[in-house]
């Protein structure tokens, strides 16, 4: 049975980012004459491509891990918070993938679609969640996950991703 709340939470907030926004950033830069262009060329059409398709798939498989092995939402307004801390798949290498994927979506949209509007919006997303994620996610992962997301947050980067794979049973490097 398909939970439509959680398909819902799901939805709203990478459909924002992804689609709505730089739409709404291009629109309103074209109309006002300051939309800036990229020099046309293949390789960025190539490039941009091949970025939004990662970026997409990292995207799209961490909904799906919150989901089955987190037992929540990504929504950080909703009240379905994940109940179990989320520790697999691309969550073992890197604590922040799902934005990661965001953020790359939004950059491959800019070079496929020749906007630098659309890659200052991928870049100002990741400002934001470089002071967002410290002050409200993480302190509540360590509200609802204590020691564990501590030991977690320990091991794993946020930004830049580990060689290595998670090991809950390895001791912490901090």
């Amino acid at each position: 049975m398909v939970n439509f709340k959680y398909v819902i939470f799901s939805l709203v907030l990478p459909i924002g980012v992804i689609i709505v926004i730089p739409f709404l950033i291009n629109l309103l830069t074209k109309r006002s004459n300051h939309y800036i262009m990229l020099n046309s060329n293949m390789y960025y059409l190539i490039m941009g491509f091949f970025i939004t398709i990662f970026g997409l798939y990292l995207l799209i498989t961490c909904i799906s891990i919150f989901y089955k092995k987190g037992k929540g939402t990504l929504m950080p307004l909703s009240k379905i918070h994940t109940q179990h801390l989320v520790v697999v798949g691309p969550y073992k290498y890197v604590r922040n993938p799902m934005i990661m994927g965001v953020i790359l979506t939004v950059l491959g949209e800019g070079l496929i679609f020749n906007s630098l509007s659309t890659i200052f919006c991928a870049l100002i997303f990741f400002i934001l969640n470089l002071i967002y994620v410290p002050l409200v996610e993480e302190k509540g992962a360590l509200s609802r996950f204590g020691e564990e997301y501590i030991h977690y947050k320990n091991q794993v980067n946020g930004w830049i991703p580990n060689f290595k794979a998670y090991d809950p049973l390895k001791t912490s490097k901090k």
